[in-house]
């Protein structure tokens, strides 16, 4: 589904931000994507999302791939994906339901077609009670809730979250990590960026550590791939 081959990129002619690095990422996975800030973690999401294309090597994301993506066919791409950040980027003069909705709007669907995925995804995350609030009348994890409602409206086969705990508190890190174990359980693919290294290494999901760069190491998932997926519900202790 994402394949990297002796991909490398090069900032500004002198910072080199990714150094050959390749890995697959298959179907229906949960990776995290671990290292320091600066490391290139943030720079492998946006390759996926095709926001960057590297100097050498390619990248693979389902049938797209770098060396022939047309700059045309990059919505069309990007509306497979979902994607969240530590920062949300919700619109702060629209309601939770209007930021959900927003992200269908773009893609000319119809009314009805809009309100019911809305309502599906807010209820998928448990915050259609608050649909008529306002970003700032949330907490941080409910901010980040309605931002993965956003991700999740389009039914992406790819999630993609760029440190989606660094604003939230240790409650709402349980909640949010609860919440994409749940999604991927249902067999949406979850690729997971983050300088939290012990909130990972609590968790059994494969762990991909980028130093300088590169990938040094490619650690496997320690449960067996049903047992890693959850069902749907389970809950997750990070004790």
């Amino acid at each position: 589904m994402i394949e990297f081959t002796k991909v490398s990129k090069t900032f500004q002619d002198s910072w080199q931000a990714l150094r050959d690095i390749s890995f697959t990422v298959e179907r229906g996975e949960f990776a995290f994507i671990i290292g320091p800030s600066g490391c290139g973690k943030s720079t492998v999401l946006r390759m996926i999302l095709m926001d960057e294309f590297p100097d050498e090597g390619t990248v693979r994301v389902a049938e797209h791939r770098s060396d022939n993506m047309r700059r045309a066919d990059i919505p069309r791409l990007r509306r497979k994906l979902g994607v969240i950040f530590q920062d949300f980027k919700l619109l702060a003069d629209r309601t939770v339901y209007e930021n959900v909705a927003f992200a269908l709007e773009v893609t000319g669907a119809s009314s009805g077609l809009i309100h019911k995925k809305s309502m599906a995804a807010l209820n998928e995350v448990g915050l259609a009670h608050k649909r008529h609030c306002l970003p700032f009348q949330l907490s941080g994890g409910e901010q980040q809730k309605a931002a993965i409602a956003r991700a999740l409206v389009n039914d992406p086969f790819l999630l993609l979250a760029d440190e989606p705990t660094g604003n939230v508190d240790p409650a709402g890190t349980l909640e949010i990590m609860q919440l994409l174990r749940d999604i991927n359980a249902k067999g949406t693919a979850v690729l997971m960026a983050t300088h939290e290294q012990e909130l990972v290494k609590k968790l059994p999901f494969r762990i991909l550590t980028v130093e300088g760069g590169r990938i040094v190491r490619d650690t496997p998932c320690r449960l067996a791939p049903r047992r890693a997926a959850a069902t749907e519900g389970e809950q997750l202790t990070l004790s």
